[in-house]
């Protein structure tokens, strides 16, 4: 392993789960012909294999770290993930947005953090196109707020960053008069 390039798998349950199992498949080829997520299937539940991350060189420092953390313990919200990401990381992950907005192509270390964190979270994950572009573009938009955030220009509220729905009505950045 290593080189980005993540096995699927999924445990023993009880019932049929290939053709679920199957659709999960298609989707991670639809998002990424050269990138696959290692998510554990059980019972239609995710987890995310974190030592097939620590172990890919490939991915960025940030993407690594997290993954041990989450190792140790597998609970953080995402506010408390972006209020604790040092300058270099945070510029790094705000380039790494303005370029997936230029391309239209999603970058992979940020896509393979947000389906941590939504885990993580204990959020009710789907893996389907429209639940991973969601967590996607949520971790985009809280990068470039905490970096507006840190910049002065606008005040985070990191307690109510969530990629929940219950959260969506939320304040989550506010101007600075």
């Amino acid at each position: 392993m290593g080189s980005g390039w993540y096995v699927l798998e999924r445990k023993p349950s009880a019932g049929g789960m290939a053709p679920l199992y199957a659709t999960i498949l298609e989707t991670i080829r639809r998002l990424y012909f050269f990138w696959k997520a290692l998510l554990i299937m059980e019972n239609i539940h995710y987890t995310v294999s974190h030592e097939e991350i620590l172990n890919d060189t490939n991915r960025l420092p940030i993407t690594r770290l997290l993954a041990i953390d989450l190792k140790k313990n597998p609970y953080k919200t995402i506010g408390d993930f972006i209020s604790k990401i040092n300058e270099y990381d945070l510029q790094t992950l705000v380039e790494k947005v303005n370029e997936t907005t230029e391309t239209k192509e999603p970058d992979p270390d940020i896509l393979l953090m947000s389906i941590m964190l939504a885990v993580a979270e204990g959020v009710d994950f789907d893996l389907d196109l429209e639940s991973v572009t969601k967590c996607h573009n949520y971790l985009m938009n809280f990068i470039i707020i905490e970096s507006l955030g840190r910049k002065g220009l606008v005040k985070v509220h990191h307690k109510n960053m969530s990629f929940g729905d219950d959260y969506n009505d939320k304040i989550i950045v506010e101007k600075i008069a």
